[in-house]
């Protein structure tokens, strides 16, 4: 899978789109000029924003609704499945257990009935009230939510998550049903971008969390 990234040339200024593949961390082409470019990607620009980069990039440069819908939808889901292995893992450590395996970690995730069902509960893996809960006693994310959210409702997020986003995507790939314009394009970007953010912000509360409690054992 590639990821699209645009790098400007220090010679002539030229905007030059450049496809890497999804784990690549470096990249370097030759612009139009004949001058060398390159580029690194932080380590904070983990896979899921990178998928949104392609979620970007198809809505605005390929004016693909549809797809931009589908990687919009993959990567608030790689960002579930990246928090659940972390802190499953975080917890048979803690607990004692055997490590879990990718393969174990794998069939825990196909345990779940739907989308909604895994938010929740890798919501609760690092907020114990869940995900409602967390965003209510977040000031700042409860003012995205309310007022720049209309589809989405504090007390009903998880299902309102899969309802806007990802029934959407199912639609597309099971159904073939491509009629998404931009308007709805944008939609899922932008709410595929705040669940990720949520769940950002619930991972750094919890990891800090965590390495108090090591320290303190320490």
């Amino acid at each position: 899978m590639k990821i699209p990234l645009k790098l400007k040339c220090s010679e002539c200024g030229e905007d030059n789109t450049i496809f890497v593949d999804l784990k690549e961390s470096s990249v370097s082409t030759t612009g139009s000029c004949g001058h060398h470019i390159w580029g690194a990607l932080g380590s904070g620009i983990t896979i899921e924003k990178r998928l949104l980069y392609r979620s970007n990039y198809e809505l605005l440069d390929q004016k693909d609704f549809n797809l931009s819908i589908v990687f919009s939808a993959m990567a608030f889901e790689c960002e579930l499945s990246y928090l659940h292995n972390k802190w499953e893992r975080l917890s048979a450590y803690f607990e004692k257990q055997p490590y879990l395996s990718d393969e174990e970690l794998e069939e825990m995730l196909r345990k779940y009935a739907n989308i909604g069902k895994k938010i929740d509960y890798v919501s609760e893996l690092m907020h114990s009230d869940g995900l409602d809960d967390f965003v209510n006693t977040d000031e700042v994310f409860r003012r995205s939510v309310t007022e720049g959210f209309p589809n989405l409702n504090i007390g009903n997020l998880a299902k309102d998550f899969q309802e806007n986003l990802f029934w959407p995507r199912n639609r597309i790939l099971h159904l073939g049903d491509t009629k998404y314009d931009r308007k709805d394009a944008v939609g899922c970007f932008n709410i595929s971008t705040l669940g990720i953010a949520i769940f950002d912000k619930m991972n750094v509360i919890k990891s800090t969390e965590t390495e108090l409690k090591l320290h303190t054992k320490a």
